[in-house]
């Protein structure tokens, strides 16, 4: 994520393949670990995402199966990562190819469960609400990103969604 926000796309998508692929070596060694099924269908997501609609759309149904079978081997693993990132798929791929935002929601409401006060969590969740036309309760999901305190565990990621927050904030208030 660092190298594409200094402006380096090609480097993102070549360190997000590296990433799939060594997550990938871990999955053929060791097929059920929570880990490599959620950092393969991460990397993999974002590589084919930043390498376009084709790559995004083939990597859809196999990082959405590694993604299942790690929110049921661990759903609590990386603060709910599998379910959120499984509620972020929902909501953001197309419905001719099975995204949903009642299932995003439930998803990304799952994952509030898990870790109540993580930020990237938070933020899919009011995009999602948003996007379902509950703006009132979206803006207060912003607000409390925006007002909460620093988390030592997700320091970098709590930043980037706090500044997200801000703008979504600004935007949807016009």
């Amino acid at each position: 994520l660092q190298a594409m926000e200094n402006g380096n796309e090609s480097l993102a998508v070549e360190f997000y393949a590296r990433g799939a692929a060594e997550a990938q070596k871990s999955l053929d060694e060791k097929a059920f670990g929570v880990e490599a099924n959620f950092w393969r269908a991460v990397n993999a997501l974002e590589a084919g995402r930043r390498s376009g609609p084709f790559a995004a759309v083939v990597a859809l149904s196999r990082a959405a199966k590694q993604l299942e079978r790690a929110a049921h081997q661990d759903e609590t693993f990386h603060f709910g990562g599998p379910v959120r990132v499984l509620g972020r798929v929902a909501h953001l791929k197309p419905m001719i190819l099975g995204g949903s935002l009642d299932n995003a929601i439930s998803f990304l409401r799952r994952a509030r469960q898990i870790a109540p006060q993580n930020s990237t969590t938070l933020l899919y969740l009011a995009e999602a609400l948003h996007a379902d036309r509950q703006p009132r309760e979206a803006k207060e999901l912003l607000r409390e990103i925006i007002q909460s305190p620093r988390d030592d565990d997700w320091v970098w990621e709590q930043a980037r969604d706090k500044k997200n927050a801000q703008q979504l904030l600004e935007k949807w208030e016009i």
